[in-house]
């Protein structure tokens, strides 16, 4: 081996290292915000429940997603020695935070909440003299906290979001091109750039006397197409009322769909249809981390509904931005209550036969996406609703289903 890639694979442990430690450094931070001042606060009465719930936020959130990705990291690296791995040449940073990538959300909604946080931690501050006798004393009496006060660990997350495009940046220089987590790492930059790009554009339209932004060290951010589904992947999680650790999309991406008046549009072909431009989003619910399969592939993203662990899917139409907003279109479409089907004959739309209601017939902007919509679609629907193990996974007897459709 050459002395500059022998030097490569050193920097490249350094900086994985650097990662699994400053993460560990930033949950340790997390629970001396809970441990060494919320608990003693909630046990003392100093602060009501409401009180606590704006000052601290979604700080146990934040811990409970630290200690799992943190746990993640350390057993990726820790595999890696005991197999000989001495490099971490097998420890693929980029796969685990896009595995984790739903850590982002929850950041998003510390840093939405800290300026209200801050604010009503100054004005208890004045009105409760035992508070601020208490948050002096453990400053300057408590060891663990290193002198610091509550406001600088609570800056803790603001910090940590902020950091993970420079950590991923520097594990990437030194990451060869065809390394198997070269693509990822350069995703997961840019997945975790569009939240703080996000998270600033929310800040902005929220208020709230905010004067601080979070650096998302991206140029041209407002054309990433990534901000525009951050905003319509929260519009559908709040329509479909999923919570985020179970919740994967998919697929998402722009369509046309049409409602056929009766079942000949077949015969007529789609150009008798009229179509309507939507932004939609294929969405899967799938168990917790500690419920799933030991079997379960570690991306999730391969076999069918019941080897994926779906346990629930539906199809989100969301209208072009109207009033600056993203609204839905519709209702989610069910997919434990849908048939899809394809004609060979047209190959240009797919059906979506919603058994208790309406048809829809669906669209994108070549073949070739619209079968990939066609393919995961169906996917994700074969194994959700009971009646599928009847009839031969017919909801009907009238419904007629031609051995001619895919």
């Amino acid at each position: 081996m050459c002395e500059r890639c022998s030097k490569l694979r050193t920097e490249r442990k350094e900086a994985i290292l650097e990662f699994l430690n400053t993460e560990s450094s930033y949950g340790e931070d997390l629970r001396i915000i809970k441990e060494e001042f919320y608990c003693p606060m909630q046990s003392a009465g100093l602060l009501t429940a409401d009180q606590l719930a704006v000052v601290f936020a979604n700080v146990q959130e934040l811990i409970d997603v630290n200690d799992r990705f943190t746990e993640h990291l350390q057993d990726s690296i820790d595999q890696a020695f005991d197999q000989g791995d001495d490099d971490l040449l097998t420890v693929y940073i980029g796969e685990v935070f896009l595995e984790f990538v739903n850590m982002l959300p929850a950041f998003q909604t510390y840093c939405l909440q800290q300026s209200t946080s801050v604010n009503m931690l100054n004005t208890l501050e004045k009105e409760k003299e035992l508070l601020r006798i208490f948050l002096d004393v453990s400053q300057n009496d408590n060891t663990a906290l290193r002198r610091m006060n509550l406001r600088s660990f609570l800056m803790a997350p603001l910090q940590r979001v902020t950091k993970y495009p420079l950590l991923l940046s520097r594990i990437m220089k030194v990451t060869p091109e065809c390394h198997p987590d070269a693509a990822r790492l350069r995703e997961a930059k840019s997945r975790v750039e569009s939240h703080l790009e996000h998270i600033n554009m929310k800040t902005k339209q929220e208020g709230n006397g905010v004067t601080w932004s979070l650096r998302s060290f991206r140029r041209d951010s407002r054309k990433n197409r990534e901000v525009i589904n951050i905003e319509m992947r929260e519009v559908s999680m709040k329509t479909v009322g999923w919570a985020r650790e179970t919740t994967r999309f998919v697929m998402e991406g722009p369509l046309q769909v049409s409602q056929p008046a009766d079942g000949q549009w077949v015969k007529k072909g789609s150009k008798a249809l009229k179509f309507q431009n939507v932004q939609s989003l294929l969405m899967v619910r799938t168990p917790r981390t500690s419920e799933a399969p030991a079997e379960a592939g570690p991306r999730g993203d391969q076999g069918d509904g019941a080897r994926d662990g779906i346990q629930d899917g539906v199809l989100v139409l969301i209208k072009d931005k109207s009033s600056g907003k993203f609204t839905v279109l519709r209702e989610p479409i069910r997919l434990g209550n849908c048939v899809v089907s394809a004609d060979p004959e047209c190959e240009d739309t797919f059906e979506v036969l919603d058994i208790r209601r309406e048809s829809f017939v669906f669209r994108a902007s070549d073949k070739s996406r619209t079968q990939q919509w066609f393919h995961q679609i169906k996917r994700c629907t074969r194994d959700l609703g009971a009646w599928r193990k009847r009839r031969n996974a017919l909801p009907n007897i009238m419904i007629n289903t031609n051995q001619s459709r895919s």
